[in-house]
């Protein structure tokens, strides 16, 4: 364990290194485009609920604050995942995956998290000071069993999400080219922002699709205002566990079939 740490650690290091060096492109990237994201997000959700008091059993403040949590939690996972992702494609169309199968260490766990994206970390910090200003604005009583019971419940979150991303990418492998699974996958996750009542119309098929991305978001919050209870982490936990080994023994299966550039 302490091996895979210092290796990811190093990376993280390379990474933020390359961050600093070029200051205004990642000013740039950071406080534009981060930013931009997490403002839209929060005040999106302001304009829907602005006529209503609540919806599908969520106040107004409450339905904003998922909006926050919806920022934090996609810019920790941006920053860990995100970069890595994105060139998954590349590295399978040009053979170089060659050299993350080939090196002393877990093929799955270097593909994952060999860059890391620190712009993300900024979204991460304005979604924090937009959760700490709306339960401010809107007396939202937040205990501290209530914070851990959050951060608990947004690590199973994200092992669900980082599980339902890298199957997607892992498709790759039989189709190089198919670059655009992720921006399926962004408009899927961005679902999450609201309830998972919301989708009941959809029918039960669209409802159990679309349910995982829902409770990505929903359990942590439920957690944060004090109203998550056992049932919720424990179908988050399960979920994340199943969806976590079907990834793994999928990336097992489809690297037998990956050519390698000689082909």
């Amino acid at each position: 364990m302490n091996r895979y740490l210092n290796f990811y650690k190093a990376i993280f290091k390379t990474s933020l290194n390359s961050f600093f060096a070029f200051r205004l492109d990642a000013f740039l990237n950071t406080f534009f485009s981060s930013g931009i994201w997490a403002f839209f997000n929060v005040f999106s959700m302001y304009l829907v609920t602005l006529r209503t008091e609540s919806a599908f059993g969520w106040k107004t403040g409450e339905l904003i604050l998922m909006s926050c949590v919806y920022n934090i939690i996609i810019g920790v996972f941006g920053m860990v995942f995100t970069r890595g992702f994105n060139e998954f494609s590349n590295l399978v169309d040009t053979g170089r995956l060659d050299l993350f199968l080939l090196r002393p260490i877990d093929s799955q766990f270097y593909v994952s998290l060999h860059a890391a994206n620190i712009n993300s970390l900024f979204r991460t910090f304005l979604g924090t000071v937009f959760a700490i200003t709306i339960i401010t604005i809107y007396h939202i009583p937040v205990a501290l069993t209530g914070v851990l019971g959050f951060i608990a419940a947004s690590f199973f979150a994200m092992i669900l999400l980082y599980s339902i991303f890298f199957t997607l990418n892992t498709m790759v492998i039989w189709a190089p080219r198919l670059d655009n699974l992720n921006e399926v996958f962004y408009t899927l996750r961005s679902l999450g922002r609201y309830p998972r009542n919301t989708f009941r119309q959809l029918g039960e098929f669209g409802f159990v699709l679309l349910s995982p991305f829902v409770i990505i978001l929903s359990t942590p919050t439920k957690f944060l205002l004090g109203r998550g209870s056992l049932y919720d982490f424990g179908e988050l936990v399960l979920l994340s566990l199943v969806m976590f080994t079907i990834a793994r023994l999928f990336w097992k299966f489809a690297i037998r079939f990956y050519s390698g550039a000689s082909a």
